[in-house]
């Protein structure tokens, strides 16, 4: 396999491990709810499997751009108390952009998962892994 072929798989690859290791998840609710990092990943599998794509390279490109776009985005959150939320918000927000921008037709879906992901959380406050 060539090298111009392996790259974008190997970068999204790497962005992917990078985002879910640098965001944190409450421990108490881990249990509970599927982290942030695997439901947008999920969510980018279903996208890519339906929307259609004639071609493999067309595919590598959603996912590369969707997930460089949130690795960028969960960087950029300033240090702070309660970083990991707002890294969770951006990884979120950037990858939901991304995958209406490069496939309309999954926009329903896709805000519909966007909502389920910053909805409302338990009232009592976690510890972050750090």
């Amino acid at each position: 396999m060539s090298t111009t072929r392996t790259r974008p798989a190997l970068v999204v690859l790497g962005a992917a491990a990078l985002l879910t290791a640098s965001v944190a998840v409450p421990q108490a609710s881990a249990a509970a709810r599927t982290p942030t990092a695997l439901t947008w990943y999920d969510a980018t599998a279903e996208t890519v499997a339906t929307a259609g794509a004639a071609t493999q390279i067309t595919n590598s490109r959603t996912w590369a751009i969707s997930w460089l776009a949130a690795a960028r985005a969960a960087g950029s959150v300033p240090a702070g108390v309660d970083r990991g939320t707002y890294q969770e918000a951006a990884l979120a927000g950037a990858v939901h952009r991304a995958l209406v921008t490069l496939a309309p037709s999954r926009t329903e879906q896709l805000d519909a998962k966007f909502k389920e992901t910053l909805g409302p959380r338990d009232a009592t406050p976690t510890p972050r892994v750090r």
